[in-house]
């Protein structure tokens, strides 16, 4: 899907196609990670469903103050306009939230999508029960338009007793619209899970972070103590003081320990990631339910350790692990910022691998790196993709045994170049082809500027 972000940061005004799997790349201070958290917030502002339909809709839905049977036809492009114009509004209007600025740095900010919206051939009906009456929503793959239906019901065992008001039809067929918008007509925006470059503190503090919601917990259950009481002499103004995607890991870990877990959907159907996860970190990690903390037990040792006592690289990989072990669906986005974070060039290298192998069994994944290991390595997972009659000599050159699972179509990368010019920052396609790979001059102006150095130094004729 395309995006335009405007006024974020040092963005004017720039455009992003998010692939199977995107590369946003750049020098520091470029607004690699303004441009990922907004991405995020808008596809968690759609998931959960935060818009409101009600003020859009209002006229169309008037008919059914009336206790009459009534059928109301919606357009699909009134549809359209209402995502593209009304809907991207809402959320714009929630980015300062979302990066919780209390200034007015994002007063002006905004996204857009400018995908159009291919669903004249989809075929959608859902029925509910409200009161005497049944509403239904449908749509035939011929139709311009989706018709919500109310009828009464006969069959008394159908009904529901609660009394029928005009408020509570208006509520529940503007959550059937909402319906409409999140599974129909905005269906290709992914779940998005996002693993921010805080990762490796919050896995770190973990135990502290799960100890202060159960304080909570005890003080409202176990003292008798009320809402109110709970937050008295608490500082408002430090609420919501981190953006939402740290809020979100944050939230990650504290719930962790609550949730019912079981393998993942996704890793029973694909269950040998599992152990590619485990080479990559050198063991495996252990939920402790008991002591409410993620363990780590390095290979062939008896040892369980505590992120607290585990290395760096094991903390920054801790919530990816736990995530698609047992969260992840096929569709997913996930988004990373800086995944070589701590990591050996080796393991960047193993990583690259591990995401083109997800991204071949259906999840899509997000990035921002400064690390050439993982660029370069999935250049050659590009160019072999092209030429697989070349793998069996590769590999007989090469430390690592090149699988057919993990190479990668170029066609699905979308990588971009995050440049400031003039004090603003825009976005630039990278090109990407099956001679270079990923042709990156970030990466590559830079590394030739160091070798024509180390060139001059080892032919100097001075000693």
């Amino acid at each position: 899907m395309r995006f335009n972000i405007s006024k974020i940061g040092k963005v004017r005004s720039t455009e992003i196609e998010l692939n199977d799997l995107t590369i946003i790349c750049g020098k520091n201070n470029t607004a690699k990670t303004y441009i990922t958290y907004t991405l995020y917030g808008f596809m968690d502002f759609i998931e959960n469903r935060r818009f409101k339909t009600s003020d859009f809709f209002k006229d169309d839905l008037m008919i059914f103050e009336t206790s009459k049977e009534e059928e109301v036809r919606i357009s699909i492009n009134r549809l359209k306009d209402f995502v593209k114009d009304d809907l991207t509004q809402q959320f714009s209007r929630t980015i300062p939230n979302l990066f919780s600025s209390k200034n007015k740095a994002f007063n002006d900010s905004s996204l857009k999508l400018l995908d159009d919206f291919n669903i004249k051939d989809i075929h959608f009906n859902r029925l509910s029960f409200l009161g005497g009456f049944a509403i239904e929503i449908k749509k035939r793959e011929e139709d311009e338009y989706f018709s919500i239906i109310k009828t009464s019901v006969e069959n008394e065992s159908l009904k529901n007793k609660d009394e029928l008001s005009y408020d509570l039809l208006y509520f529940a067929i503007n959550n059937e619209i909402k319906a409409i918008i999140r599974e129909v007509i905005l269906n290709k925006i992914p779940n998005a899970f996002i693993s921010s470059v805080e990762r490796s503190g919050i896995s770190l503090f973990q135990k502290e972070i799960t100890l202060s919601r159960s304080r909570v917990y005890d003080e409202f259950f176990y003292n008798k103590k009320s809402i109110k009481d709970l937050f008295a002499g608490t500082n408002r103004n430090k609420f919501s003081a981190y953006p939402l995607p740290i809020r979100d890991n944050l939230k990650f870990v504290q719930d962790l320990f609550f949730t019912y877990r079981e393998l993942s959907l996704f890793i029973k159907k694909h269950d040998y990631l599992l152990d590619e996860f485990r080479d990559l970190i050198g063991g495996e990690y252990l939920i402790d339910d008991d002591n409410e903390e993620v363990r780590f037990i390095p290979h062939n040792e008896s040892l369980e350790l505590s992120m607290m006592e585990s290395s760096s690289s094991i903390r920054s990989l801790c919530d990816l692990g736990v995530y698609l072990k047992f969260f992840a669906e096929e569709g997913d986005l996930i988004i990373i910022d800086e995944p070589e974070l701590n990591l050996h060039p080796e393991n960047q290298r193993k990583l690259a691998r591990l995401f083109a192998k997800l991204i071949n069994c259906g999840l899509k994944i997000l990035i921002t790196t400064h690390s050439d290991y993982i660029i370069k390595e999935l250049s050659i997972l590009c160019i072999l993709n092209s030429r697989k009659n070349i793998l069996p000599n590769i590999n007989k050159i090469s430390n690592v045994k090149y699988e057919l699972n993990s190479l990668l179509d170029l066609t699905r990368i979308n990588v971009f170049l995050s440049k400031s010019q003039d004090n603003y920052v825009n976005l630039y396609a990278c090109e990407i082809n099956d001679i270079d790979g990923i042709k990156l001059p970030t990466f590559d102006d830079t590394i030739q500027d160091m070798n024509n150095i180390m060139d001059e130094i080892a032919f100097s004729s001075e000693i």
